[in-house]
């Protein structure tokens, strides 16, 4: 295990606008690969290290190539910097053009990741050459692993998907150390292709590239957190929507095996069954067909000749050629039509792969080991960008609206279910949200139940490990609505978020002040979690919570499903108010979209926001 030290110097730096102030007490930190130069974030007082990088840059032959790691194995000091770096910039983004990143600086150069700590002065007064022996002042802290979202396409640590880097709010109490991580995104970060697998990528296969970056950070990690005050031995992986779904396919690879002890996802996307061979068959050839490569074609012959076009695109043709519809549109009701479909970028690569199974199966797996997780959801997720804009309608009017949509593919039967499990039928009250009801239907459908399925499935194989699974529904409402993501959907007039929107639980957890004013109560509420989840970091546990302790039934009990067993006796926290441990929660809503074969046809893969929005 790498040894390191951190030291105040008096140096003037001059700092950007990330939320980092320029001081006269730079910290110093020393790690395999030399010394580090950092600064302060001015929000939590703590020292800031920006830029790291842990892998070679990714460009020319190594675009589509596993990362080549700086300083995290014998033989590679040789990719190490000279002299000190300057860790006070973070440095561009991963390469990203989505109509959500706007004047975002980014770069197929971006393989860094960001560290925050409080726990210098420990550090520096150290003198015990082994740190695990070392008196009792001498404490390593737990390190979270920040994950961020963005549909696999877009976002960084310092974009608004992370709250412009607030993740670095944890550690105001010195009890964490927070690692913010970067990874390739979109085409440059989940291309499969076939002439890539032949010709290119050293494991014989593509796609995944993200992801393989995320477990490299994660080696750069164990090797070097003690140079921060982190404990190697307690590593969270935290991510919300896209980076929840990045900590599920950690949390399944068995590539990741000891590099991490808990995983926290956020509204991550439940569901991974669509494989590399699939992808560069079916949905990932658009790539090609956007681009000048084109005419060169798919035939066997001609794969090496492709190979070398697509090494000679530039990064803003790769832009370019990054299909539209790898932004889904997962919360409008077009997600009933029986041709709806959207290219999965999380893949299954086969045996001796980084994913080899699907969720279901690889968690079902006895012979993997296993490590506790908290899998978090929002009562009313689709609210953050609603694809359509209901607030007008009655309740008759809305269950109209939704037999048109369902009817494309479903019988009168479930249209009837449909509206008896969700209240629309009747007549209006003064308490009648339709948006709200709009978001909840959306949300169990693509988010809540298969995530509460999918806890069910990791409870049964980790209980046995005696490592405990939580399951959420974050359902209080912050006081006034959340505007400054009201961008995210062009809805006309403008709407603001005013429910349990997703990312509610993270930005109330970090609270990004600048954003938005959040009340006492709101900060309470996002407070009680945060300690949560520190606690969770620390220990595996949350002594509060009951775990999610699941069981099925199916045909036994007189059910017939189309796809899986149904849910039974299951407990999630409902985080409203209080954190209340609740049975069955929402257990006829769930069965009904299990017995309807909606896990497996419409469960999220991706998780990406839509800007699809119809007036009804």
């Amino acid at each position: 295990m790498a040894r390191g030290h951190l030291i105040i110097l008096a140096v003037w730096l001059s700092v950007g606008d990330i939320g980092v102030t320029a001081t006269e007490e730079a910290p110093v930190a020393t790690v395999t690969c030399g010394s580090l130069r950092g600064t302060v974030h001015a929000a939590s007082e703590s020292a800031a290290f920006l830029g790291i990088p842990y892998a070679l840059p990714p460009i020319g032959v190594r675009r589509w190539q596993p990362p080549v790691g700086i300083g995290t194995s014998p033989g590679r000091h040789s990719n190490c910097w000279k002299g000190q770096l300057d860790a006070s910039k973070p440095g561009p983004a991963c390469l990203q053009g989505s109509h959500f990143s706007h004047g975002v600086q980014s770069s197929e150069d971006c393989l860094r990741l960001h560290v925050h700590t409080k726990n210098l002065e420990v550090i520096s007064n150290m003198s015990d050459p082994n740190p695990t022996s070392a008196k009792d002042s001498w404490k390593l802290k737990p390190v979270l692993v920040w994950l961020h979202g963005g549909g696999l396409l877009e976002g960084s640590p310092f974009s608004l998907q992370s709250g412009y880097g607030a993740q670095a709010n944890l550690t105001s109490e010195n009890d964490v150390v927070v690692v913010s991580v970067q990874y390739r995104l979109g085409v440059a970060g989940f291309l499969s292709l076939a002439s890539l697998s032949h010709h290119h990528d050293v494991r014989g296969t593509s796609g995944n590239y993200g992801l393989l970056d995320c477990l490299e950070a994660l080696r750069w990690i164990q090797g070097n957190i003690q140079a921060f005050g982190g404990d190697p031995k307690r590593v969270t992986v935290w991510g919300q929507s896209s980076g929840g779904s990045l900590v599920l396919a950690l949390l399944a690879s068995p590539a990741a095996r000891g590099l991490f002890h808990g995983g926290v996802s956020m509204s991550g996307s439940p569901k991974l069954n669509s494989t590399t061979v699939e992808a560069a068959k079916y949905w990932h050839r658009e790539v090609v067909e956007r681009s000048r490569c084109a005419e060169i074609g798919f035939r066997h012959e001609t794969e090496k000749e492709l190979l070398d076009c697509l090494l000679r695109l530039s990064a803003a043709e790769l832009l370019r050629a990054q299909p539209d519809n790898w932004h889904a549109d997962v919360w409008s009701l077009e997600i009933f039509s029986p041709t709806w479909q959207y290219a999965p970028l999380l893949l299954v690569d086969g045996e001796g792969g980084v994913l080899p199974q699907g969720y279901l199966q690889a968690f079902q797996d006895s012979k993997r080991g296993a490590v506790p997780a908290i899998l978090g959801v929002t009562r009313e997720e689709s609210d953050f960008a609603p694809g359509q804009d209901v607030r007008h309608l009655t309740r008759s009017q809305l269950m109209q609206v939704l037999a048109g949509y369902a009817g494309r593919s479903q019988e009168p039967a479930f249209v009837e279910e449909l509206g008896r499990l969700y209240g629309l039928t009747g007549n209006n009250s003064s308490d009648w949200e339709p948006q709200r009801k709009y978001a909840e239907i959306l949300s169990d459908m693509t988010t809540v139940c298969p995530n509460f399925y999918l806890a069910g499935v990791m409870d049964a194989h980790r209980s046995r490990h005696g490592a405990s699974v939580f399951s959420y529904v974050a359902s209080r409402h912050l006081s006034k609505p959340f505007c400054v993501i009201a961008n995210f959907t062009k809805m006309k007039p403008l709407y603001c978020p005013r429910f349990a929107f997703h990312a509610m639980d993270e930005f109330a957890m970090l609270q990004p002040h600048f954003l938005y004013n959040f009340t006492a109560e709101d900060r309470a509420w996002g407070q009680r979690l945060r300690a949560r989840m520190l606690e969770f970091a620390a220990t595996g546990n949350v002594q509060a919570w009951q775990r999610f302790s699941t069981s099925t039934r199916g045909q036994a009990e007189g059910h017939v499903s189309k796809s899986r067993e149904l849910l039974f006796d299951y407990n999630v926290i409902d985080l409203g108010a209080a954190d209340k441990n609740t049975q069955r929660y929402h257990v006829a809503r769930c069965n009904f979209w299990l017995r309807s074969g909606f896990y497996d046809s419409r469960g999220l893969v991706n998780m990406a926001a839509t800007d699809l929005v119809i007036s009804v």
